[in-house]
């Protein structure tokens, strides 16, 4: 939404980001079948760690020190997470094992 210079409220577009990156779902009965349970946990894990992180950001709480370490800072904590979560599912159910 920010591409398009549209000011819309925090409500909805964290509402839109996370509607995109749950559409997931529709395919995982495929994912099922061919992912090892532990590339789904680690895929689930991620997505888990994106969703806590938008609705930190939706509500801007916590916010332990603002203008130092706050609720933006934690949003991003979550993010790192959210993609070293995927990367590891990936890494472990795409790439070969020595």
């Amino acid at each position: 939404m920010a591409i398009f210079a549209i000011d819309a409220p925090r409500w909805l577009s964290v509402g839109l980001y996370l509607g995109l990156g749950w559409l997931v779902v529709i395919a995982i009965w495929p994912l099922l079948h061919r992912l090892p349970p532990a590339g789904l946990f680690w895929f689930g894990l991620g997505g888990l760690f994106y969703t806590v992180g938008a609705v930190i950001y939706a509500v801007k709480k916590p916010d332990p020190v603002p203008g130092v370490f706050g609720f933006h800072e934690i949003f991003h904590l979550f993010v790192m997470a959210g993609s070293a979560a995927n990367f590891w599912a990936i890494a472990r159910s795409v790439l070969p094992l020595p």
